[in-house]
């Protein structure tokens, strides 16, 4: 939580703005155990369908995900 709390605002901001200069996909879309080989992709991947669940449900997370989400839907496409 306290990773993805720092890099919230600087993700949404990159997104909005169409470029992503800082590293802080890990935190607000964690990806599937197993797809990432750096140590930070493996320390927050989801390893589980009950963790993505949990991930998903909780109210934080979810809430900054689905923003996160819905800014990349809204950025133009090219």
């Amino acid at each position: 939580m306290q990773a993805e709390h720092t890099s919230y605002e600087r993700a949404l901001g990159e997104i909005g703005c169409g470029a992503k200069r800082t590293r802080w996909t890990w935190y607000i879309s964690p990806g599937i155990a197993g797809l990432g080989s750096s140590p930070t992709a493996q320390r927050y991947a989801i390893r589980s369908v009950d963790e993505a669940r949990a991930y998903l449900a909780h109210p934080l997370l979810s809430t900054r995900y689905a923003e996160c989400v819905s800014a990349l839907h809204a950025y133009p496409k090219a």
